[in-house]
């Protein structure tokens, strides 16, 4: 079994790719759309965490809309000093609704500012193809300032 994580852009070319390696006359190949996360994976997550010689029972794996966790985070004072952003390009909940993150990242980015500690560290990453390097750059310190805090140090890797 193979398993991809890419963009709903490359299907064909993937699907394409595998039909003419692959050995069977008529590989099984479908795309599943990424929705929820089930409690399982989290278990999985949890699992690794422990093998790694990680404490697993000293860390928060949250499950759920991020928007409603990041909201129910700043109401309770959590603070971080390191975040890390690195959504889908594309998504759904019941809770926040169509996220795309050519359109939407602001809002991310929006919502993250209150809950990371004043001199932290913001690493934001994106493979929306779609969505323009400088564009991308742009977004973010426009999000940061608009919440009143500003950019020290910034460094971009393509």
């Amino acid at each position: 079994m193979l398993l991809c994580k890419t963009l709903e852009s490359k299907w064909e070319a993937i699907e394409k790719e595998v039909l003419a390696l692959h050995s069977y006359e008529i590989p099984e190949i479908y795309a599943v759309p990424v929705s929820h996360v089930s409690k399982k994976y989290l278990e999985w997550g949890r699992q690794n965490m422990t093998l790694n010689g990680l404490d697993a029972s000293a860390h928060e794996l949250l499950h759920g809309d991020v928007f409603g966790w990041i909201r129910r985070l700043a109401q309770r004072g959590r603070r971080f000093d390191v975040v890390i952003l690195d959504p889908p390009t594309f998504s759904q909940s019941d809770e926040s609704g169509v996220f795309r993150a050519e359109k939407d990242y602001a809002k991310l980015v929006s919502a993250i500012v209150p809950v990371l500690e004043s001199g932290g560290v913001l690493l934001a990453s994106t493979n929306a193809a779609n969505l323009d390097p400088e564009a991308f750059l742009d977004v973010i310190r426009k999000a940061i300032r608009s919440a009143g805090r500003a950019v020290s140090k910034e460094h971009y890797v393509p």
